[in-house]
């Protein structure tokens, strides 16, 4: 790139900016659309590393603004960082007016330019918009430009943008770690401002850049500027790049040192014979790539075999995932020889050679039932592999009768879960009892069929994911599924939508029924929810449910009807303040109307209070930050078992490990004078002057003492405008 060309950018982006800037007259006096609460925009950013912003206590005023641009303001959990700019698609279903639109970017550009803790920046793409698109624009090149504090962007691009203007500003992030970038434009400048990034970025860490590639010269620039990386660790590719390079693919993959994850997603329009034999021909070579997932590819006689010299030799791959459109493509020689899928045979006794692999995910397409009945030998005498993951799909499942048979035979149940997925009501107990997912969609008319296995789901011991539709639902199916949610202690992921025309029974006593299921149940932590039938009473009681569960983590709005998913809606509401277990929320935006969303917003705000408990505790546990916020947040989390699990999920360690953690450095903030001195109200310890009649004073609490108001008071009790800095009481 031209040193001229460059300067010519940069200096279009100050112009930009300036332009943009004059937009912040409009935000004096602004308010809340929602809340009508006065902002104040020009609050400058108090972060440092050991201190969170002041803005963080504002976050719920700072959305209302900027649902109009699909982004929401939240807490980050990672060390060195506090918030990131997250795209939620559809968040707010009204379509902003010009002046929304202007005054959400204003804000978006006070943001980027004063708050130096947020980390992390996702651009959505709004094609059906221009004023969006120009928008995006403005904001990749006009505030983004020159930053030195975002550390993660995500960028999808399906808009025409000055190329070179993007790629000037994707060069200037200086301490960029990983990059998202879906861009559905032909431009050439998109893999040249990849190519040159990888080149001169010293931070790179993480590449996510799946978009086809249909000039060679372009998939050589890219993958020439891989091997000169030496910064990246975790690489998604789209298979276009191997296909148009293969042999400069093979070199990088021998050549790096660094790269632990690759990840190749096929092409949609490059369909690609051999990438997944330039793929294991490049891991026969490689020595650090410990996670290897392809998706969409082909697989034929010679990518098998090199695929099962790689699996045999390989030393470092721990996990492997072949999923998607993956095809057993056979040649006509192939055709000729004995036996469906002989080749991929070979991989049985390759991975019985592997003494590393532990986790391995597979179309069941790719092995016959006789093969499948020897891999499950192999598995359970392996010592490495602790789990294998069957995928089938609708036209797959009918196999998986014949297999659960085999592996309820070999015995290695506990290594094995299958997903797969069923649109119809052909339904079997053979088939369920060996499944981890189950997605089904059931209609009444077929009773007789699927009823014996909603009778027997309590015996299905390894199903953690249940995905039902059921239409044309009558009472007994939807009590046998009631009863199912309330005693279960294994199932973790429930989705349920609800269709058709209502009941068939005049009885409404089924909403209470389900309703009262949510709260005995133990297990499930995400929530997936729809009801699309006339309304009748009993709406609501499903949303108290919600709001009042221990465990339920993540909400899911799935298809409703306007007027049920407000009476819902308003249920959650009713209960959320007290909810200290829901810390997300995702909306249907094929589902959404517009009298939902000051309840959608007020539910929204409670998880995000409850995910920033969690991002604020993770800082403390990992010794980033130990100001009073994040010493209050683990207090907090110290005290609710699904923020606990939840900080678990965030840190990736156990459910055991988190709570240990968390009391041991809860131990280091239970005491009084540390109380005392987190809520500002001594410096060091607490120390009284005597009293004239001599009576006992709070510093005289004995630990004992002191540990019994602990368990009425928290740190956030304490008003933080009360909070003043004193060494005596």
């Amino acid at each position: 790139m031209d040193t001229a060309g460059s300067a010519a950018a940069a200096a279009s982006a100050r112009d930009g900016a300036d332009k943009l800037g004059n937009r912040l007259v409009q935000l004096k006096g602004a308010r809340g659309p929602f809340s009508g609460s006065l902002i104040d925009y020009r609050t400058p950013c108090t972060a440092s590393e050991d201190t969170r912003c002041q803005i963080v206590a504002s976050i719920p005023l700072w959305n209302e603004f900027f649902c109009w641009l699909e982004l929401e303001l939240r807490q980050l959990p990672g060390v060195g960082s506090q918030l990131g700019l997250v795209h939620v698609r559809n968040i707010c279903h009204v379509r902003p007016t010009h002046r929304q639109m202007r005054q959400a970017a204003a804000f978006l550009y006070w943001l980027l330019k004063t708050h130096r803790c947020v980390a992390s920046v996702e651009i959505p793409s709004k094609t059906d918009d221009p004023e969006m698109a120009k928008f995006c624009s403005a904001v990749l090149c006009n505030v983004l430009y020159g930053n030195d504090f975002v550390k993660s962007l995500d960028l999808k691009l399906s808009w025409p943008v000055q190329s070179e203007r993007f790629c000037e500003v994707l060069l200037s992030m200086k301490r960029l770690e990983e990059l998202h970038c879906e861009v559905s434009s032909r431009d050439p400048m998109f893999p040249k401002a990849i190519s040159a990034l990888l080149r001169t970025s010293a931070t790179l860490t993480m590449l996510d850049f799946n978009s086809p590639l249909t000039d060679n010269a372009h998939a050589g620039l890219l993958l020439n500027a891989l091997k000169a990386n030496s910064t990246l660790r975790d690489l998604t590719l789209n298979s276009s790049a191997i296909a148009e390079e293969p042999e400069l693919f093979v070199d990088f993959l021998s050549a790096t040192v660094f790269l632990k994850r690759l990840r190749v997603v096929e092409s949609i329009d490059h369909i690609s014979d051999d990438a997944l034999k330039w793929i294991f021909q490049g891991m026969l070579r490689n020595e650090t790539v410990s996670s290897l997932e392809g998706q969409g590819l082909l697989l034929y006689g010679e990518s098998v075999r090199m695929g099962a010299r790689m699996l045999a030799q390989s030393k470092v791959l721990r996990s492997v995932r072949l999923l998607g459109w993956l095809s057993v493509q056979r040649t006509v020689e192939e055709e000729m020889g004995a036996g469906e899928y002989s080749d991929t045979a070979c991989w049985l006794g390759a991975i019985s050679k592997n003494h590393t692999l532990q986790y391995i995910t597979l179309s069941v397409s790719i092995w016959t039932n006789e093969c499948w009945e020897q891999f499950f030998r192999v598995l359970s005498r392996h010592g490495s592999l602790k789990m294998a993951t069957v995928v089938a799909g609708e036209d797959e499942r009918c196999r998986l009768s014949d297999i659960a048979k085999k592996l309820e035979e070999i015995g290695c149940k506990e290594k094995v879960s299958v997903v797969a997925s069923c649109n119809g009501d052909r339904l079997s107990l053979a088939d369920c009892k060996n499944y981890s997912e189950l997605r089904a969609s059931v209609r009444t008319q077929n009773k007789r069929v699927v009823l014996p296995v909603y009778q027997e789901l309590a015996t299905f011991p390894p199903l953690t994911f249940l995905s039902l539709k059921i239409v044309g639902w009558e009472k007994e199916l939807c009590w046998l599924l009631a009863q199912y949610v309330s005693s279960t202690s294994t199932l973790q992921r429930l989705d349920l939508q609800l269709s058709g025309l209502g009941f068939t029974t005049e009885s409404d006593d089924w909403w209470l029924l389900l309703s009262q299921s949510f709260l005995r149940n133990r297990s499930v932590t995400d929530l997936g929810l729809g009801v699309d039938v006339y309304p009748r009473k009993g709406r609501e009681c499903l949303g108290e449910a919600v709001a009042r569960s221990k465990t339920i983590r993540e909400l899911r709005s799935l298809t409703w009807l306007s007027s049920a998913g407000l009476s819902f809606l308003r249920g959650v509401r009713a209960g959320i303040s007290e909810n200290y277990a829901l810390c997300s929320v995702i909306l249907n935006p094929l589902s959404f109307y517009q009298d939902w969303t000051a309840e959608w917003f007020f539910v929204c705000n409670t998880a995000r209070r409850n995910s920033g408990y969690v991002a604020r505790a993770a800082q403390f546990l990992k010794q980033a930050r130990f100001d009073t916020p994040c010493a209050a947040a683990l207090d907090r989390v110290n005290r609710h078992p699904a923020l606990v699990a939840e900080l678990s999920k965030v840190l990736s360690i156990s459910v055991a490990d988190a709570l240990s953690a968390v009391r041991q450095r809860f131990r280091s903030i239970e005491g009084m004078h540390e109380f005392m001195r987190l809520a500002g109200v001594v410096k060091a310890r607490v120390t009284c002057q005597p009293r004239d009649d001599g009576r006992a004073q709070l510093d005289a609490l004995d630990e004992h003492c002191w540990s019994h108001v602990r368990r009425y008071l928290q740190l956030d009790d304490v008003a933080w405008h009360c909070r003043s800095s004193t060494n005596a009481m």
